[in-house]
């Protein structure tokens, strides 16, 4: 409900409106009603602090918002993040078993070298004990 540039006055009003309707439904002798005890800064300040309740409210509505969001992102990047540290630790055991093949593979390698310098240290020697005994 828009009550134009000045709010207040037509709450006010609306207020003052209400109270002479409820006053008019109470009393059916309209002789005997008192004259209206209208306390206006008292009404102002009830208005002003309802204003300022909805406020309160509104901006609640808008941090509760916030804080779902904000925790559904967080939920979003945990799950991100336990992803990604579970892709480590593959990479990481990954990594592991090439070094272990890379290893055994080198250890390999070392031996043949070491088998072949054995075997060509034999052939001069026996290519030199062969031609002795030809």
């Amino acid at each position: 409900m828009d009550y134009g540039s000045q709010p207040q006055y037509w709450l006010l009003f609306d207020r003052v409106v209400q109270q002479l309707v409820l006053q008019s439904e109470s009393q059916g002798d309209l002789d005997a009603v008192a004259p209206l005890e209208i306390n206006v800064r008292e009404i102002l300040q009830e208005l002003a602090k309802e204003e300022e309740l909805a406020q309160i409210q509104r901006r609640s509505e808008e941090l509760e918002k916030e804080n779902s969001e904000l925790a559904s992102s967080l939920a979003k990047k945990d799950q991100e993040l336990e992803a990604k540290a579970q892709e480590k630790e593959d990479l990481e055991s990954n990594l592991e078993r090439t070094k272990e093949k890379l290893e055994l593979e080198l250890a390999r390698a070392n031996e043949a070298r070491q088998r072949l310098g054995e075997i060509e240290s034999q052939l001069p020697e026996s290519s030199s004990s062969t031609s002795i005994t030809i």
